[in-house]
């Protein structure tokens, strides 16, 4: 069953398309510092999440600096599974997930939407932890 599993995660991960991809730093041999081009987004998801009411990775924050438009989130369990899905962020990064109802185990999420007009598809996952 686990070969299905991780074969089903790598199909997912073929249909997602590519990896959304950003531009890599470039150092500066003048200067000894990293730079990054200035039309560079990113979109960072936690894969662990504790939600024991400490404050920290309680929940799905959705970290990126350009915004996101034509958003759309899917979270999957185990077996492929969508037990959420939204097209919208409560306060622009937050994914309003109710994880009580769901086991401690990993889950694996879907990304899409546009940064500066460009199209984005990303899919990863997370460990939830109780």
């Amino acid at each position: 069953m686990k070969l299905f599993s991780f074969l089903f995660l790598l199909f997912l991960a073929f249909i997602a398309g590519a990896v959304y991809r950003v531009k890599p730093a470039s150092y500066s041999f003048e200067t000894g510092a990293d730079t990054t081009s200035k039309d560079t987004c990113f979109i960072i998801v936690p894969n662990a999440i504790t939600p024991n009411g400490d404050g920290v990775n309680d929940g799905i924050i959705i970290s990126h600096n350009c915004p996101i438009t034509d958003f759309h989130f899917w979270i999957y369990d185990r077996w492929g599974i969508i037990i959420y899905e939204t097209t919208g962020l409560k306060n622009g990064s937050v994914v309003d997930w109710d994880h009580q109802k769901y086991p401690a185990d990993t889950y694996l999420w879907k990304l899409t939407g546009k940064q500066r007009e460009k199209e984005i598809k990303t899919l990863g996952h997370f460990t939830l932890l109780k």
